[in-house]
């Protein structure tokens, strides 16, 4: 049997909601008379994500990248500015801070969730640091509340990347919205997807900065108040990007919002049987994986050895068999672009210095079905005997 990584389908109502943008009729889907964005689909879209975010002035963005680069910008970061963000993530988070002409610094992770330290955020103090961007990794709360102790303390700016979290919570609250400004993506390899797209979240203490941020959404015009009738012409007032997704990625991502619940609960099954199987084998080599949380969203699940060989000979094993496994990010202290930015001297340590080639992902996709993940399962076992015994 041959087990993809994540396989993608479009759904029944998915497609529905096409068909209805080109012409046929359905009483569950808006009237559409363009193309473009900030039509009824997009605030569809809103109204259902208000519900899960009650406490965040939301606007869609083409991307969690875009999210980012636009919260760095509302927070007023700039040259001589440094945000602090984990090594180990996406460069989409850095880029995001060089966008502004400010400068990235790299702290490292738990082992336990790889998510961002707060430890390591302590040793990389600086008058220069005006904001902290935690990832919340594999849709697992970061220790929030320990970082926001610390922006409190030093007054900087808490944005977080909840890239991969929609429908996480922390206390009660979805990630994304319990800093100052927060992101998620609805990229196709997300649990929810429009293909591109992503979501920026304003906090509501930050209400003071949403007319700056709706005319920054809108290319630095003041259209969306023209479309809701209070002007009756938009003019150019500021600074501005173009980050509206269309129409048609909204109609893709409308309904599955609707499943999100079953979506996310097919996914956190999927990690319970695969944290069983590591839990019932005791490898020394292995120093943590993914644990099932009950406020977590089942975007992955990660298995972390200790060293690069044994990792690379638990991949080979588990391909040889047809299940298709996969590394993850290359540190960004670690890669070309990084090593000129300032880090927390503990990334070069024995346990972190290989980190992007010790941590392997299984195959997860709530369109996986219980006879592939089974195999995998039985599969599994056999790979963790072999990494440690190498029979």
């Amino acid at each position: 049997m041959n087990v993809p990584f994540n396989r993608i389908k479009a759904s029944g109502p998915m497609v529905e909601a096409l068909t209805n943008n080109l012409g046929s009729s359905c009483d569950a889907a808006p009237a559409i008379s363009h193309w473009s964005g900030d039509g009824p689909y997009t605030k569809q879209v809103l109204a259902k994500l208000s519900g899960l975010m009650p406490d965040s002035l939301l606007l869609m963005t083409t991307s969690a990248s875009q999210a980012l680069e636009m919260a760095i910008a509302l927070s007023g970061i700039g040259p001589g500015d440094e945000v602090i963000l984990p090594s180990y993530t996406y460069a989409s988070c850095a880029n995001a801070v060089l966008s502004a002409g400010a400068a990235p610094v790299f702290a490292a992770v738990t082992p336990e969730t790889l998510c961002l330290d707060p430890k390591s955020v302590e040793r990389l103090l600086s008058p220069k640091v005006k904001a902290v961007m935690p990832v919340h990794y594999g849709g697992v709360p970061v220790d929030l509340g320990a970082l926001m102790a610390l922006c409190q303390k030093h007054q900087w700016t808490l944005i977080e990347d909840a890239a991969q979290a929609i429908g996480s919570t922390w206390h009660g609250r979805a990630l994304g919205s319990i800093g100052d400004f927060g992101a998620i993506s609805f990229h196709d390899t997300k649990n929810i997807t429009s293909g591109e797209g992503g979501l920026l979240l304003v906090n509501a203490s930050q209400r003071a900065k949403w007319d700056q941020t709706q005319i920054y959404h809108q290319k630095g015009t003041d259209r969306l108040q023209f479309l809701k009738g209070q002007r009756d012409r938009y003019e150019w007032v500021g600074p501005g990007v173009s980050a509206s997704p269309s129409e048609l990625l909204m109609a893709l991502l409308s309904p599955q919002l609707d499943d999100l619940e079953v979506i996310n609960g097919r996914r956190r099954a999927i990690v319970r049987r695969y944290e069983a199987v590591l839990s019932a084998v005791s490898v020394p080599e292995i120093l943590s994986f993914t644990k099932d949380q009950p406020n977590g969203n089942g975007h992955l699940f990660f298995i972390r050895f200790r060293t690069s060989a044994k990792a690379g000979a638990f991949m080979a094993f588990m391909q040889s068999r047809g299940i298709d496994v996969r590394t993850h990010y290359q540190p960004l202290h670690a890669s070309p672009h990084g090593r000129a930015f300032r880090c927390d001297p503990a990334l070069f340590s024995e346990r972190d210095s290989d980190l992007g080639k010790c941590v392997v992902r299984l195959p997860i996709s709530h369109h996986l079905d219980d006879s592939e993940i089974d195999y995998v399962c039985e599969v599994l076992k056999d790979a963790l005997i072999h990494c440690h015994t190498g029979l």
